[in-house]
């Protein structure tokens, strides 16, 4: 297989930046214990809203490695198949 049409395009990895930067200004402004009361986020405790904005920041920046290391590796039908389940289920 070509290098060049294995290669994941840069639009991905620029589009996932944007993706998670417009989902890190939500979490950080509005995202909080008083406009999302514990009952509906089941975040019982105040100090969980800041590391979970974290985590999910940081899990949501390395999709662009998710996807380049899965999609775009010679692998075979299967794998390929699998990942694609993967990224839409973890995206649903």
């Amino acid at each position: 297989m070509n290098a060049k049409k294995s290669a994941m395009p840069k639009g991905y990895a620029v589009l996932w930046l944007c993706f998670a930067a417009a989902y890190l200004v939500w979490m950080c402004f509005f995202l909080r214990p008083d406009t999302y009361p514990p009952e509906e986020t089941g975040m019982l405790y105040p100090w969980i809203y800041p590391v979970w904005i974290v985590v999910s920041a940081a899990l949501m920046l390395l999709f662009p490695v998710y996807i380049r290391k899965i999609l775009y590796a010679p692998q075979t039908k299967a794998s390929t198949i699998f990942a694609l389940v993967s990224l839409i289920a973890g995206c649903g």
